[in-house]
């Protein structure tokens, strides 16, 4: 009951709301509905106070009848909010338009005095419009057309104002024969319509019921758009009834309240009560434990001292309700109670208080035969336990009060002995992160697929084997009522008891299609064990989640849409001004964070997120549904919908577009809603899925009446709002509207938001981030008098906005341009702005006039705005420094502001408030952009160079940043030096760092640089929290500290600075935080010192280093692979100082440079010895590597001796993990070896040897018998293949004989020799043959060799220049699935002896010279055909395409005309035709009957599809990009369809054709 009743007294409240500032009353009053508003005010006070009175938190009353009336009561509340909402709206339009003051004295005239005084403004203000027309062209405006729609039964006028019925029989008499069309509607929420008088005949009529303000000055109105009208006497009639419905319904609630009052007088304080909660025990009731291996750490930990040294540890364990929290526990208890002398578990539940805890633990504690009988309970705690080592279990906590805490804990803190532990459970994390005094808790997430199949099983099946052999019949419906477990042990537990009685499919399907266990009400089960979290919420936080049950399951919420949610549903309310909504909602989100319900995580696309588990949101659903209601295919039919339902979500899922029979249905489904519920009271609606636009005719039809909604969210939509809500202009009562255009939707220019918004002024949220169509015009946006937030992706839809400083609760203004032109432009609009919490852009300042024009902005006053952009116009031709720089003094922002960009200010100087007088010290983020000035803010010692180009110092002393975590410095072309003090600690929350393009800047660098602490070392100790570093574009910085400047993670990217450096960027890998790469690239010519650059101890997280054509010194670079220890990967490219590579030992990586300075000279030693002492530039790589890259070193050479001097460790043999080695343009690297010389490492699975010059391979037996090669590149090798003898296969190891090979080459006569061949048969599957320059023909025995391929699976030439035609003999190779010709310039057809009639799928792709595909040159076999930019092709063979085709492709062929006129195989299934511009028509037989997916792409000549229609088979038609189809086939679409594709067509015709067809087919993209 408690819920109701607090359900009931929100909307009281709410619907109170606009009567409580007198302004509506006042308006009221004057049209004639003073009695009306105060009497329904009233009421609502009345029911307001007789709800405040009903019994409070904890009252679990149960009354039948109570619970109807309540439901009654919020019912009426909602039709009396209805109601006073709409007078408020308005209210606010007559206030708009200038049509009237609220004159509380209008009603004590008398009828007849307010009537004539209303026919006399009236007649004044037409006189004026008459006077206004005279002047005008006799034809009618656009506006005048677009003002009156469709058939008027009242007049309205410019101004906004309609006459009330019950005076316009006076008006009409006053000024009826001059204007005898004038009357009024009976309608309230009516749009005024056109007369049918001539255009040019329109007039407009003033009605109002009180006098009009003074004419004011207006830049502009709403003419624009349709204005709706007011009818006073039907409101004044539905306030009548009621006022009569409350009295009556209060007065029974009243009483009966009152009788339970009574009743309730006689029971105890609820606040003494404890809810009835188990008590649990450490006794073991679940024998087994699923999972919770990463959990169960904890026992090592314990066992093995780990929290011995300190004196007490308090460790959480915190999950949601039914985890298995406590049994986990119980676990944990038994196996380390060997550990502890004493042990004590408590079951705390919702009762805590210090007091009481105490007493149960001093019960368990054995007593002391020391210890003082007059002892408090605190005192004996500690007499008992002393010298004893104690573990403290206390499970189920649920509240945390720091003082009852601190109390508890007090005597155990006193024991004096080490070790000692305290348990704490509990599925509130705010409770767990206040108590822990440990780096962080243990979370027991929701058991994974595995374990909660055999927890499952456990519960069902009890100690059963293998129970799914004995019941097979069982195993599909388990498998899907375990996925719907979620995780949950409790779940689990709780459908095993319903499942495990009756093991019959019959029995078990019934449970699972109803979801059965969700209704137990037993203490035991997962309901009530989650919905006891639910009810320990205050109302206001159970609000907040009930909306969320409108959201399709894993949906990731957004901080910042949930808030602008809540405010559209008017959840959100602040009693301190102080204090926006905005930070109220953020403050709820943390209290539902703290409370386990949302849980934060990181989004796909690494922006903060908040997740609901299933579970709970399962709980979420079943609780709101009394007003909050999900929809989708799964339910439509079968869900129970209570006729209080105010909160509609619809979900289309992909599957439900999947066939033509599955969207019938669904549609089916939908059209029967309309009469299942009262879609008239539906006050939010959410539509989801990226198709879900083809069901908007259904959704036309049912929300046709929906005219009381407030909150509208449309995700994926491709359709303009009108075409689902038709009376979208008359939802006065609209404070939330959010469109997402879908994922695959392209820009529509023929879709465009209403332009109506600017006439519904309840607005509060307009969220069209995600909108793809069109805008319109904002000019008017300044009418939504309550708007809050305007998310919008372009900024000029801000700076468009006429007369902004209406706007006096917007948040965010993205962009503010000062215009001469025009007051509405100037910075005293946003003066008026006093909520801006968010991001406030104001640009062109070089257009202020005057420096009090700055002082106007106000920016000092704007407490909550976050974000602020100063700009001027960078291109500017004029600029005055001395001006500009006032204007700048003057633009003081308020010193809570947190991000702070200026860009283009022309002035000399740093304004004196971010500089000498620094009052914005709060700033998170700096960036100062395009800046002439001579001094800058205190960031350290700043050395500046002036116009003659001499250097002076600027440091503000005693001032900084106290929390900058992002500076941004770009084009301060006066910065020379910058210096960090080491006493300022300026940078100790940084965590980006940018500087770019400036020209001037040589150095960056620590002061007291020559000290004895290393500069990196200083750099780490001031940049400590650095994450990201940029440097980019200046040409004369020669000198800064090694990166990183930090010894946490931290990416560098460092590029065309003056050191001879182009590049030097580390970064994270693939998003890892514990993985990075380096990359180095020097400048051609010039000498590049990277190593200085690096802090080699601080590069632990290296995994990758490329290095390109560095002039850096070979001792350094052994010396940073060495202290790399997770190096995995190396590329380096044209170092020229390295002439020698070998590989140091695995035992002499080192961490320390000293250690690798001796590591360096002393395994280098051997090999000067042998090369009496010649040998320079030796590199020594890291044995770890697993990818090698070398590239570009005419000179290198491999070191023949190991580093321990004997021959067969040499050369790479010590990169025991190499998988990958990449050797390209080093042709004395292997000049003195061949394979046999060089045995090559197992691990070996990847080689590619390029421009290797004379190296011989000796043939590819002896590699394949040393590795494990997969994939095998020689390219520019000519010897590789040569002068080697036959290798037997049985020589080769038998895994290599079943191994898969690739290998690609360019030496077609070296590769294709017979015993070559015949060694790879059974294991070469792919073979590329390409980049030869030189062959024009294979002779007849490299034909006769290839063919002995006879595993070859894919066979592809590529770039054969000469090649004039393929080997014959292909026909042969019984194997091959795929055949590629790509690149071959001269390749006229195929082979003329066939292809093999295994071919699978044929692709020829940039063959210029093939014309045509002969017929009989296809075998039957292949399924797929892809004919890829061969200019030349004209046409297909006649009756020659393969029978078994499957999908043809047929992509840029500009010179084919026509298809086969016989028609294509009649196994075709997939046709794709793009890029064919003299393709004119179809197959005159048509298209297959076979055909499912037909695509037509860029084909301007062909105008029509075919006459005949399309096959009935077709389930999926493209037509995209240039297109001159306008029609589609006469005789319809096949009923088959399921997917119609035009999003790409550029055919507006087209287009418009296709969207008439929504609603026939399931999937239309548009």
């Amino acid at each position: 009951m408690e819920v109701a009743v607090s359900a009931a007294r929100w909307v009281v409240t709410k619907a109170l709301a606009p009567v409580t500032d007198g302004l509506l009353e006042a308006w009221a009053a004057s049209a004639g509905l003073g009695p009306n508003i105060d009497a329904l005010k009233m009421q609502l006070l009345y029911a307001q106070g007789m709800l405040n009175n009903a019994p409070g938190q904890g009252r679990d009353i149960t009354n039948p009848a109570l619970k109807g009336l309540l439901h009654k009561l919020r019912q009426l509340a909602y039709v009396a909010d209805d109601a006073l909402d709409e007078l408020d709206y308005f209210r606010i339009q007559d206030a708009l338009e200038g049509t009237y003051h609220a004159a509380a004295g209008v009603d004590d005239l008398g009828c007849l005095q307010a009537l004539a005084l209303n026919a006399r403004h009236t007649a004044r203000y037409v006189a004026g419009k008459i006077k206004s027309m005279s002047s005008c062209s006799r034809a009618a405006s656009p506006l005048d057309a677009q003002e009156d729609i469709g058939g008027s039964r009242g007049c309205s006028c410019a101004g906004g104002c309609s006459m009330p019925k019950v005076a316009s029989g006076a008006v009409q008499a006053a000024v009826g024969k001059h204007f005898p069309c004038c009357y009024s509607s009976p309608h309230t929420s009516e749009l005024v319509e056109s007369s049918n008088v001539p255009a040019a005949s329109k007039w407009w009529l003033l009605c109002g019921a009180c006098p009009p303000k003074a004419p004011t000055q207006r830049v502009g109105t709403t003419e624009e758009t349709p204005k709706l009208k007011f009818d006073r006497v039907e409101m004044s009639k539905r306030m009548i009834d009621i006022v009569e419905q409350l009295k009556h319904v209060c007065a029974m609630v009243s009483t009966i309240l009152n009788l339970e009052l009574l009743s309730l007088s006689r029971i105890p304080n609820p606040d003494v009560i404890s809810k009835d909660r188990p008590k649990t025990t450490p006794q073991i009731i679940e024998p087994q434990l699923y999972g919770r291996d990463a959990q169960k750490k904890i026992v090592d930990g314990i066992t093995r001292g780990e929290y011995s040294s300190e004196q007490l540890t308090v460790l959480p364990i915190v999950g949601p309700g039914g985890v298995g929290k406590t049994t986990f526990t119980q676990h944990i208890f038994e196996e380390v109670k060997s550990c502890f002398q004493v042990r004590i578990w408590i079951c705390v539940s919702l009762n805590f208080t210090a007091d009481r805890l105490a007493q149960e633990i001093l019960e368990q504690i054995p007593k002391d035969n020391s210890e003082s009988k007059n002892s408090s309970k605190e005192e004996l705690i500690e007499q008992r336990l002393r010298s004893k080592r104690f573990l403290l279990v206390l499970d189920d906590v649920w509240k945390y009060h720091d003082d009852e805490w601190k109390k508890l804990l007090a005597p155990f803190k006193k024991v004096g002995t080490e070790g000692n532990m305290v348990i704490v459970t509990t599925r509130i994390p705010g409770v767990a992160n206040m108590v822990r005094t440990v780096d962080h808790s243990i979370e027991m997430e929701h058991l994974g697929p595995q374990d909660i199949m055999s927890l499952f099983e456990a519960y069902v099946f009890g100690d059963q084997q293998q129970p799914w052999q004995e019941h097979y019949e069982l195993h599909d419906v388990g498998l899907k009522i375990v996925k719907n477990l979620k995780g949950s042990p409790l779940a689990a537990k709780t459908v095993g008891r319903l499942l495990r009685n009756q093991l019959t499919r019959d029995h078990w399907t019934r449970v699972s299609e109803s979801k059965e266990w969700e209704s137990q009400v037993s203490d035991n089960d997962i309901m009530p064990a989650l919905k006891l979290s639910y009810d320990y919420l205050p109302f206001h936080l159970q609000q907040c989640l009930s909306c969320c049950a409108l959201f399709p399951e894993d949906y990731e919420f957004h901080a910042e849409e949930l808030v602008h949610l809540w405010i559209g549903l008017g959840i959100l309310h602040s009693d301190d001004q102080k204090k926006r909504i905005e930070d109220v909602g953020l403050c709820y989100l943390t209290d539902l964070v703290n409370q386990g319900f949302f849980k934060k995580n990181v989004s796909s696309f690494g922006s903060p997120c908040y997740t609901i588990h299933d579970l709970l949101l399962e709980l979420v659903v079943k609780v709101s549904s009394y007003e909050c209601l999900s929809i989708s295919s799964s339910n439509v039919m079968s869900i129970q919908i209570p006729p209080s339902v105010r909160h509609l979500s619809i979900i289309v899922d992909d599957a439900d577009v999947k066939d033509k029979v599955t969207f019938e249905d669904y549609k089916r489904g939908l059209r029967a809603l309309e009469k299942r519920f009262e879609v008239q009271n539906l006050q939010t609606l959410m539509l989801f899925g990226e198709y879900h636009a083809n069901f908007s005719r259904v959704f036309r039809g049912l929300f046709f009446e929906a005219r009381a909604l407030r909150t509208v969210f449309f995700s994926g939509a491709s359709y303009n709002v009108e075409d689902v809500l038709p009376n979208f202009p008359k939802l006065v009562h609209l404070r939330y509207l959010r469109i997402k255009s879908s994922a695959g939707f392209y820009d529509d220019k023929s879709l465009c938001v209403p332009s109506v918004l600017c006439r519904l002024y309840h607005l509060e949220v307009i969220d069209l981030l995600g909108w793809k169509g069109r805008f319109g015009s904002t000019r008017y946006m300044s009418n939504l008098v309550k708007l809050r937030h305007f998310v919008v992706p372009r900024e000029e839809l801000h700076s468009d906005i006429f007369e902004v400083g209406k706007l006096n609760f917007i948040n965010e203004l993205r962009a503010f341009r000062v215009r001469k032109e025009s007051e509405v432009f100037e910075l005293s609009q946003l003066g008026k702005l006093g909520n801006i919490g968010g991001l406030l852009g104001i640009y062109n300042l070089e257009k202020v006039q005057s420096e009090e024009e700055a002082t106007e902005s106000k920016l000092i006053q704007k407490s909550h705005m976050q974000e602020l952009i100063l700009g001027w116009d960078v291109h500017r031709s004029n600029r005055n420094p001395t001006f500009e720089e006032n204007v700048l003094e003057n633009l003081v922002p308020h010193r809570n502001l947190q991000c702070l960009r200026i860009r283009g200010h022309g002035g000399t100087n740093c304004p004196r408030w971010l500089s000498s007088n620094l009052s914005v010290k709060n700033l998170e983020s700096l960036s100062l952009d395009d800046l002439s000035w001579g001094n800058l803010p205190p960031l350290g010692e700043m050395w500046m160079v002036n116009g003659l180009g001499l250097e002076y110092q600027n440091c503000n002393l005693g001032q900084r940043f106290q929390n900058l975590k992002r500076l941004e410095l770009v084009k301060i072309p006066r910065l020379r030096k910058w210096v960090w003090d080491n006493t300022s600690h300026l940078f100790s929350q940084l965590e980006e760092l940018t500087i770019k393009d400036c020209s001037e800047l040589t150095e960056l660098r620590s002061s007291h640089h020559s000290c004895d602490q290393p500069q990196q070392e200083k750099s780490m100790a001031w940049f400590c929290r650095l994450r990201s570093l940029r440097i980019k574009d200046c040409p004369k910085l020669l000198s800064f500290p090694p990166i990183p400047w930090t010894s946490g993670p931290c990416s560098a990217v460092i590029e065309q600075v003056g050191n001879g450096l182009e590049k030097l960027v580390y970064i994270e890998e693939n998003g890892s935080e514990s993985t990075y790469s380096l990359e180095v690239e020097g400048k051609d010519g010039q000498d590049c010192v990277f190593l200085n650059k690096l802090v080699f101890s601080n590069l632990t997280y290296l995994k990758k280093i490329s290095v390109e054509r560095c002039g850096c010194n070979s001792k350094e670079l052994t010396q940073l692979l060495s202290l790399v220890p997770e190096l995995t990967q190396m590329k380096i490219v044209g170092c020229e100082e390295i002439k020698w590579l070998g590989v140091a030992e695995q035992s002499s990586t080192s961490s320390s440079a000293a250690a690798a300075e001796k590591l360096y000279h002393g395994q280098i030693g051997q090999q000067q010895r042998e090369s009496k002492g010649g040998v320079d530039g030796v590199l020594l790589l890291t044995p770890q590597l697993q990818k090698l890259t070398i590239e570009g070193f005419p000179e290198l050479s491999l070191l023949s001796y190991s580093l321990e001097g004997d021959r067969e460790g040499g050369g790479l043999q010590g990169l025991r993990s190499l998988q990958s080695l990449k050797i390209r343009n080093c042709p004395m690297l292997l000049h003195s070896y061949s394979i046999s010389s060089i045995p090559f490492l197992t691990s070996l699975q990847e080689l590619m040897l390029m421009d290797c010059g004379e190296f011989r391979g000796e043939g590819i037996g002896p590699l394949l018998a040393q590795c494990h090669l997969t994939k095998l590149s020689i390219f520019k090798t000519p010897n590789f293949f040569a002068g080697s003898e036959p290798l037997d296969k049985e020589l080769l190891p038998r895994s290599s004989a079943h191994q898969e090979l690739d290998l690609r080459t360019d030496d077609i006569a070296g590769f294709l020799a017979a015993h070559r061949c015949s060694l790879l048969s059974s294991s070469l599957t792919t073979l590329t043959i390409g980049s030869n320059e030189d062959a024009e023909r294979f002779t007849h025995e490299q034909a006769e060799a290839l063919v002995l391929l006879t595993s070859l699976h894919t066979l592809v030439f590529i770039y054969c220049e000469k090649l004039q035609c393929l080997p014959a003999g292909l026909n042969r190779l019984a194997s091959l699935e795929t055949l590629q010709i790509v690149e071959c310039q001269v390749i006229r057809s195929l082979p003329e002896d066939g292809l093999p009639s295994s071919l699978q799928k044929l692709d020829i792709s940039r063959c210029p010279a093939i014309k045509s595909l002969p017929k009989g040159s296809l075998p039957s076999s292949p399924q797929l055909l892809v004919i890829y930019k061969c200019p030349a092709l004209m046409s297909l063979p006649k009756n020659g395409l393969p029978s078994s085709l499957q999908n043809l492709v047929i992509w840029d062929c500009p010179a084919l005309k026509s298809l086969p006129e016989d028609g294509l195989p009649r196994s075709l299934q997939e046709l794709q035709i793009a890029g064919c511009p003299a393709l004119v028509s179809l197959p005159k037989n048509g298209l297959p009957s076979s055909l499912q997916k037909f695509v037509i792409w860029n084909c301007p000549t062909l105008k029509w599809l075919p006459e005949d229609g399309l096959p009935r088979s077709l389930q999926e038609l493209q037509i995209g990009a240039s297109t001159v189809i306008t029609s589609l086939p006469k005789g319809g679409l096949p009923k088959s369809l399921q997917v119609l594709d035009v999003c790409t067509c550029d055919n507006e015709e087209l287009k418009r054709q296709c969207l008439k067809l929504r609603g026939t087919i399931p999937k239309i993209i548009i």
